[in-house]
């Protein structure tokens, strides 16, 4: 008895149980039905398992109950409990129960007992579930473990606050506490007894946000002590597209607060509050729960009846709803769609509104002590309840669609944008009178009654009943504009027609995997996403879901994708004439040539074109080489330069190893450390330091390896994949001294730096350096077609004036990119591209990064400019010890994974490399949308907080 002693039960009732050793053995009993199997069973099927809520006072009939039902064909069967059991009032339920076991509104299964408990878990083949409403659950819950029930709801909010009066909450917290503590032990020895959850269940009328926040702040609490099983219910609204995203939104949330080591299960509880009367009206509330679990991804819903209106339902009605719920579930209703950008939308501001509620209270040193501050201070709360620790300022109130808003927060934690979205979507229509407050929450709790009414009955009795005065108590709200557009649902542009269509998704992976060789990758582990189609900074896929697009892809779409001046411009030129051999002048390749020219540096006035950037690089070390005469070349050791033959040589990250062991990246290339002062090389202090320092250790690489035999420096000027290493003032300047002090051509690697990526046409011109080489590709054209080059001075150029080149491509300068190029030039310098992008990284994501870094203690440094900028990630920021060690994959990359799978489910398409997430998107990006992409990057972080220390 030695856990069950943990729950320090009334002395009665731990007498009446039987010795810890035989609970467990009967739970691990492989002939017991287990509400997890079922769960797990839902969860690979896709279709939601589904439950009835059935209680009535007797042994005998509940036993004739379950029975009755199982012939219904649940998945999971409820004991539902009496309320005198609730409240621990358990003389007084034996009395009522011997005097009259009709006059129960439920089981009371601690006065019935153990043993009948286990009669009753072996009644039917299904297993079962304790629901009930008791704030103080201890001994419910050792007599459930009993006799054998495998899944047990509640917690220490939501059946606390709208169930009793005075309850301390701290009380209340407690007693759950030592709940989730057995079930910890049970985790432990193998035994998963699930736990649900369920926000709050006062009324209809609760704002997902509101629920969502109360639940997972008791899943932190329960995860805690070792629960490893949580089923998170939700009550349904009826705005089926509020609901489903609440539902998909649990799951994202879960992830975010639970971590990936729990079973985490989303639940629809059916409609909550005022029933409707009409058997047909509620027949289809009922089919719209199971439709809504459904398309919510739920992996159960709890059903009601037609009879929930007159009291307790017979077991006829039950078996009934359950029926229904199955139909509204099944394959029969899956050609029915919702709005998926109008559920994204949602989903969107319902994570935010959890994320803006729960975590100031989960900074708190004390979870208990930060929850129940936050009551006391109405930065939580709850409308409509019974309790005195709720201040139940929240008014909630139906829009125009039906979806439930704030119409007062009261002292909710909400931010600006939150609270201007609900008072943009309650404003009532020009020229509607306003509305008494008292009036729209009469409005809201009878909202399926109004809709019966127009449905079912006649007109007659289709008047409401009097409301009171509007002018009383009439409020108006300020004419208050909030862009609607999020992350996770891209603009508010519709998606393309025929969109979502997941068959055509899956035959566009099936072709990939049965023929594509992918680079960079084992092709067994390849599980390319389908992209379907992209706009300005977002791209989707084949469901229809959104991303933000915070990686520029390669980091190359610089302008974003699909601008209509560049599309046009490739349209115009393919009207014309698609292709032409690079010996005959093209008009807009000699115009292309010409923009690059006129926006790079000093004298670099000619430029060779190429496929892209690693090309680009060949080419530019062949030139040195042949220019100076002398083979050798140095390059970065974080680094990298592209993946042909001399560009792997020059790289300088673990890519070139594979490359040397085949014998094609071995010429001619010594490496040296640049500048990074976070992991100084030189053990430097501050910029200066390790500016000198780094240039002293490049000048003496350069006496070592002979300067007589180097014929070039490629550098990249912000270096990229390899961290997004900004260099310190004066670096780049050294090294143009260096290279001119010992003849050798200093080549800019501008592949990815290039075009605006970091504010300017190329990042050289931030120091006022001019190199004798520009490698480009990349922002050129943002990739719409394959282009790079090399932009060369007049000297090396000269070389070639009388002395064939040797060196060229079928492709190069091909008419389409160039158009292309041309395009993009043009929309850039119109449309204040690089201005946006210098202005949005100064402005917004530099400061935001900054803050971020403040509330996450993995992230050791932020560092970057424009629009290109990286989040390093550490376990310890004493030690700088890198959060995924240099080069590793697998189990020990697992952290940033975790990351990034994180920024993926709220909608931004990140990238990252090793121990850093790169903060990349389209230069044309706007304030707003990297906002609410760092928001999402900001939430995300907490995955990589767990393996801090």
């Amino acid at each position: 008895m030695t856990e069950l002693d943990t729950l320090e039960l009334a002395p009665d009732v731990a007498a009446s149980l039987p010795d810890w050793s035989d609970v467990v053995a009967h739970l691990a009993s492989p002939r017991l039905p287990r509400v997890v199997d079922v769960l797990r069973a839902a969860e690979v099927r896709g279709r939601p398992a589904v439950q009835p809520r059935c209680g009535v006072g007797g042994h005998a009939p509940m036993r004739h109950l379950l029975r009755e039902l199982e012939d219904a064909a649940p998945d999971i069967l409820s004991v539902t409990i009496d309320s005198h059991t609730r409240l621990r009032k358990f003389r007084a339920a034996r009395e009522v129960l011997l005097r009259d076991p009709a006059e129960l509104n439920g089981y009371p299964l601690v006065t019935h007992g153990w043993r009948r408990g286990r009669q009753l878990v072996g009644t039917v083949d299904v297993p079962l579930e304790v629901r009930h409403g008791s704030p103080d659950p201890r001994e419910l819950f050792a007599v459930s473990l009993a006799s054998g029930i495998t899944s047990f709801e509640g917690g220490g909010i939501g059946y606390n606050l709208p169930y009793s009066k005075d309850v301390p909450l701290s009380r209340s917290l407690r007693a759950w506490q030592r709940v989730d503590a057995v079930c910890g032990t049970l985790a432990r020895d193998g035994v998963v007894v699930d736990r649900e959850l369920f926000g709050t269940l006062t009324a209809v009328l609760v704002p997902p946000s509101v629920s969502l926040a109360m639940t997972l702040l008791e899943g932190v609490a329960a995860v805690a002590e070792g629960v490893r099983c949580l089923s998170i219910s939700y009550p349904q609204s009826g705005e089926i597209h509020q609901d489903v995203a609440a539902l998909r939104a649990t799951r994202t949330l879960a992830r975010r607060y639970l971590g990936p080591d729990v079973e985490v299960y989303p639940v629809l509880h059916e409609f909550m509050g005022v029933f409707p009367t009409t058997p047909e009206f509620a027949g289809g509330l009922i089919l719209l729960g199971g439709l809504t679990a459904r398309l919510g991804g739920a992996t159960k819903v709890i059903t009601k009846t037609v009879q929930e209106a007159q009291g307790i339902p017979d077991a006829a009605a039950n078996a009934s709803g359950l029926r229904t719920a199955a139909l509204g579930a099944s394959e029969l209703l899956d050609f029915v769609r919702v709005d998926e950008d109008r559920v994204a939308e949602e989903q969107h501001w319902i994570e935010r509104e959890v994320a803006e509620l729960v975590e100031p209270v989960l900074a708190a040193d004390d979870l208990f002590e930060g929850i129940e501050r936050a009551f006391r201070d109405g930065r939580l709360d709850i409308p409509f309840s019974a309790s005195v620790h709720a201040r139940s300022e929240i008014v909630p109130r139906r829009d125009a669609g039906g979806s439930i808003r704030y119409e007062s927060s009261g002292n909710l934690p909400f931010s600006g944008p939150v609270l201007r979205r609900h008072a943009t979507l309650l404003r009532a229509a020009e020229g509607t009178p306003p509305r008494s407050r008292m009036a729209a929450v009469h409005d809201d709790i009878h909202h399926f009654l109004a809709k019966e009414r127009a449905l079912f009955l006649p007109p007659s009795e289709r008047r409401r009943p009097p409301l009171p005065d509007p002018s009383r108590t009439s409020f108006s709200l300020p004419p208050i504009e909030v862009p609607m557009s999020s992350t996770a649902s891209g603009s508010s542009a519709p998606l393309p027609a025929g969109l979502p269509d997941p068959e055509a998704g899956a035959r566009v992976v099936a072709d990939d995997r049965a023929h594509l060789f992918h680079s960079w990758a084992a092709q067994g582990a390849v599980n390319p996403m389908p992209v379907a189609g992209g706009e300005g900074r977002y791209f989707w896929d084949y469901e229809g879901r959104r991303y933000l697009d915070f990686s520029s892809q390669f980091i190359n779409l610089n302008i974003g994708h699909a601008h209509p001046k560049v599309v046009a411009a490739i349209k115009d030129q393919a009207d014309r004439i698609c292709m032409i051999a690079s010996t005959f002048a093209n008009d807009r390749r000699g115009e292309a040539a010409r923009l690059i020219a006129e926006i790079a540096p000093g004298d670099l006035n000619r430029v060779f074109f190429t496929n892209g950037g690693a090309e680009a690089n060949e080419h530019a070390v062949r030139m040195a080489r042949i220019h100076t005469g002398r083979p050798k070349v140095l390059s970065a050791y974080r680094s990298y330069h592209g993946g042909t033959a001399t560009a792997i040589s020059l790289t300088g990250d673990p890519r070139r190893w594979a490359n040397e062991n085949s014998g094609s990246a071995s010429g001619n290339v010594a490496h040296f450390f640049g500048p990074y002062l976070y992991r100084s090389h030189f053990h430097a202090t501050t910029e200066a330091e390790e500016c000198e320092r780094a240039l002293a250790h490049l000048e003496q690489v350069i006496t070592f390896e002979g300067p007589s035999t180097i014929a070039a420096i490629v550098l990249e000027t912000v270096v990229g994949t390899a961290g997004i290493l900004v260099p310190p003032p004066g670096y780049l300047a050294g090294v143009r001294e260096l290279c001119d002090r010992y003849g050798i051509l200093y080549i800019a690697d501008e592949v990815m730096s290039g075009f605006g990526r970091t504010g300017a046409w190329f990042a050289v011109d931030h120091w006022g350096v001019t190199p004798d080489l520009i490698t480009f590709a990349k922002g050129v054209n943002s990739g719409y077609v394959p282009l790079g080059g090399v932009i060369l001075s007049d000297a090396v150029h000269d070389t070639f004036r009388d002395v064939a080149y040797p060196g060229g491509l079928t492709y190069s300068g091909h008419p389409l990119a160039c158009a292309a190029a041309v395009g993009t030039i043009t929309a850039m310098r119109e449309e204040g591209v690089n201005e946006n992008a210098a202005r949005v990284g100064a402005e917004v994501i530099g400061p935001g990064l900054r803050e971020i870094a403040e509330r996450h203690p993995s992230v050791g440094e932020v560092r970057g400019l424009g629009v290109f900028w990286a989040v390093e990630l550490v376990r310890d920021r004493e030690t700088r010890e890198m959060l995924v060690p240099y080069a590793a994959g697998g189990e020990l990359a697992r952290p940033v994974d975790e990351v990034v799978a994180a920024c993926k489910e709220g909608g931004m398409w990140p990238v990252y490399n090793y121990n850093r997430i790169h903060v990349v998107p389209p230069c044309t990006i706007t304030d707003e949308e990297a906002r609410e992409g760092l928001a999402i990057l900001d939430q995300a972080l907490y995955a990589a907080d767990k393996y801090v220390g």
